[in-house]
């Protein structure tokens, strides 16, 4: 809420609540712009989009710093603001009148939904011609948009909706003061705006005042023209009328609350009524209020009534309660619990089972039509199947699947709400965002622990602990300013890369030899220091392996040369879970052997000095025509043949080569450090997810030729030993040849072998058994 006066222009800021306890108000400040003061700055429109404020002056367009909650008293610091008119110069505007056009729910939703952050300004220009500009976060450059610029015949009011990526305008036509809707397909500033529906002609003759609109989540599109209100469930094609005033009465005011997508109105004879998403008509909740009055929801959905016209600083309210009568004879069930908002992940499928009852005891019957109705905000966004069983004239259930389209970001919003129900029912819809785009809390996340073997991993404390024998076995310091080498060779270190920067030991002739050196030349977390204290590293960046951290990395894991080591990867999406009043960290993780990767050596080290590989001869032995498959039997073409469309498509051109998440390893046959980015392929995920390891290879063998010299002495030693060994074994196991030829020849003389030569023994006892033939002549 702003209020200006003469004096002083105030800020009053509420999150909850605006009891004057809860209220925090901010004095504007325009000493950051060029404007003198604040003292007579008229200001005629302003938005709020993610804590910030645009305002629309008299003297331009001024967007603040970041208001926030830290406020302690009720009188808070003044808010800064900056001046962003040189943004216009050149178009010559007169800025009284001018309007600012946000999605209202955008600055609730402004860190979930993909496509809410654009805003648009219409303003007009010294010759009266209506322009419009658009401009994306952080709003500071605005585009021009001719295609919805107007002359000054026909005025204009602008919703942006960020499911269709379209721009739903209000035309009023001065010549026959009628209303006229043009929705124009804006996916972005980009491109040019192209006319999604014929124009829908209003009924009624109508003036410029009259013309209010709200846009909610639900895709309901409300628009005041006359004295009537309409409604479009379609984006803008088509409307049809679901209220009418007196004929003399129109709407000054339309204001929406989300949560369960209800609306106020504020018409000119001081009457204000309440709407809700499926209610029949709208209900009178006060008569003769003050026009001047401002209307706002709290936090519990109740309207606010805000006196702007007062002199002092103090904002004065007044709340008008929502009370849901008793008679209501509808209910609504529906399972699993909803929530309000739905990731839906690539290729996945929610279902959701919703029923309406009509209690038995009264005389309402329902209709052909059923009791529930279904709105879908951007069809395109995602594949719907509906099951419907209306048999029962008492109930009506709807079974509703809903599918991600194939690689098809969007935002939808599904709303199920009773038809033409009273304003008496407390539940008359309940609506839902689906948003098939990537979680902001998934991740791709490489574990280090395959590396290590049993060692367990450091912390971040361990890590940056000094390096003594606790972490020496793991960690490798990292030499100061040392870069990779390449795969030529160690002295030629191509990489771009600088790890463990020291500005103040720099070696100029082995630092900048190269090209690539003098472009990286002290252009990280170092730059402009003169010593290493004064890098503004911190100890997670020193502790992280991505590459716009490399400057602080001082340490890396240990791995050996030539062996293979699997890759564990992971998939998951973290989130909050809110427990007995603790808040917890909780991961949901995924399947990872659907999933495939490419690799990439971010310094340049190719595959010559490290082997990738996974399953992939015995899973493709089974599966030919399986993508992965399919993909490397293209990689295989020759130079001379078209590159591979699918493997192209999947590695967005970076790779040659896939593998599956759950089976990959890697051998290193190189030294150094080596950085890898693991990435996944594309058409898995919405997600662009990838990680990045660092590791250092250790004990490599001897280089040539002292290790080729080497090993050949240590061969020759070993098969001379051997050969020794075996002829000492020879000799004392085998006689000699000679003593075998006698053996064979020789008697056996008293029952033992004899011996190669005869004893003196062996001559006796020959000469006794021969004595007897021996006769005297």
């Amino acid at each position: 809420m702003i209020l200006s006066n003469s004096a002083k222009t105030y800020i009053f800021a509420t999150w909850d609540s605006f009891s004057s306890s809860r209220m925090q108000m901010y004095e504007l400040d325009c000493t950051q712009t060029d404007l003198s003061n604040c003292s007579n700055l008229a200001v005629s429109d302003a938005v709020i989009t993610a804590n910030k404020l645009l305002v629309l002056s008299s003297d331009g367009m001024l967007i603040s710093e970041e208001i926030n909650k830290d406020c302690q008293n009720v009188n808070c610091l003044p808010v800064a603001f900056y001046s962003l008119n040189n943004t216009f110069d050149g178009y010559n505007l007169t800025w009284n009148g001018a309007k600012l056009f946000f999605t209202p729910f955008c600055s609730q939703m402004d860190y979930i939904l993909p496509t809410c952050n654009m805003a648009f300004l219409q303003v007009q220009s010294v010759s009266g011609q209506k322009l419009v500009f658009g401009a994306k976060e952080p709003y500071k450059k605005w585009t021009y948009l001719p295609k919805l610029s107007t002359n000054s015949s026909n005025s204009i009011t602008l919703t942006y909706d960020q499911q269709s990526a379209s721009i739903i305008g209000i035309f009023v036509d001065s010549m026959d003061n009628t209303a006229k809707a043009k929705v124009y397909r804006l996916p972005s500033l980009d491109s040019e705006p192209v006319l999604a529906f014929p124009h829908y002609s209003f009924t009624e003759e109508t003036q410029t005042s009259s013309i209010q609109t709200l846009l909610q989540s639900n895709h309901h599109f409300y628009v005041t023209v006359g004295s009537s209100l309409w409604l479009s469930t379609d984006g803008g094609n088509l409307f049809s009328r679901i209220f009418r005033f007196e004929s003399d009465e129109i709407a000054l005011q339309l204001i929406g609350y989300e949560p369960v997508k209800s609306f106020a109105l504020l018409t000119s004879k001081g009457r204000i009524y309440f709407g809700k998403c499926g209610m029949r008509g709208l209900k009178l909740l006060a008569e003769n209020e003050p026009v001047s009055h401002i209307l706002a929801f709290n936090h519990l959905g109740h309207v606010v009534v805000i006196d702007s016209k007062q002199s002092s600083s103090r904002l004065q309210t007044k709340v008008i309660l929502i009370k849901d009568d008793e008679t209501c004879s509808y209910s609504m069930e529906y399972g699993p619990n909803l929530k309000s908002i739905y990731f839906l992940q690539f290729k996945e499928q929610l279902k959701f089972i919703v029923t309406a009852r009509l209690f038995p005891d009264t005389t309402a019957r329902a209709s052909n039509e059923g009791l529930l109705s279904i709105n879908i905000g951007n069809p395109r966004g995602i594949r719907t199947r509906f099951q419907s069983d209306n048999s029962d004239d008492h109930s009506h259930t709807i079974e509703i699947e809903l599918t991600s389209q194939f690689l098809i970001q969007s935002v939808t919003s599904v709303s199920v709400y009773l038809r033409n129900v009273s304003s008496s029912c407390p539940i008359a819809s309940h609506n839902f965002i689906i948003i098939t785009a990537c979680p902001m809390s998934k991740r791709l996340t490489f574990d280090y622990g395959p590396l290590l073997g049993q060692k367990s991993l450091l912390s971040m404390s361990d890590y940056t602990s000094a390096y003594d024998n606790a972490t020496r076995g793991l960690l490798q310091e990292l030499p100061v300013n040392y870069r990779p080498p390449s795969s030529l060779a160690v002295a030629i270190p191509f990489s771009p890369n600088v790890y463990n920067l020291h500005p103040d030991k720099i070696n100029e002739t082995r630092f900048l030899t190269y090209e690539f050196a003098e472009r990286h030349k002290l252009k990280g977390f170092c730059m402009n220091a003169r010593k290493r204290s004064e890098c503004s590293c911190t100890a997670a960046q020193k502790f992280s392996s991505l590459e716009k951290h490399s400057d602080c990395r001082e340490k890396v894991y240990k791995v050996f040369y030539d062996t293979f080591y699997n890759i564990k990867l992971s998939i998951g999406i973290k989130y909050d879970v809110f427990v007995d009043d603790v808040t917890t960290d909780n991961v949901t993780s995924m399947d990872m052997t659907k999933f495939f990767v490419y690799l990439e050596e971010i310094n340049g080290r190719d595959s010559t000095v490290y082997t990738a590989q996974d399953n992939q001869e015995e899973f493709c032995s089974q599966y030919p025509d399986h993508l992965m498959c399919r993909a490397r039997s293209q990689g295989e073409a020759t130079i001379n043949e078209r590159e591979p469309s699918l493997l192209k498509y999947m590695t967005s051109g970076l790779s040659n080569h896939i593998y599956n998440a759950s089976q990959l390893s890697i051998k290193f046959m190189g030294t150094g450090l080596f950085h890898f980015r693991i990435i996944l392929v594309n058409g898995f995920s919405f997600c662009k997810l990838h990680d990045e390891f660092q590791v250092y290879v250790i004990n490599p063998p001897l280089p040539f030729p002292t290790g080729t010299i080497i090993r050949l002495t240590v061969s020759f030693m070993m098969g001379g030993s051997m050969i020794f060994i075996y002829m000492r074994f020879l000799y004392a196991t085998v006689p000699p040849r000679q003593d075998v030829e006698h053996a064979d020849q020789s008697e056996t003389v008293t029952g033992r072998e004899r011996s190669s030569y005869p004893s003196e023994g062996d001559i006796k006892i020959l000469r006794n058994k021969l004595r007897p033939s021996i006769r005297k002549t």
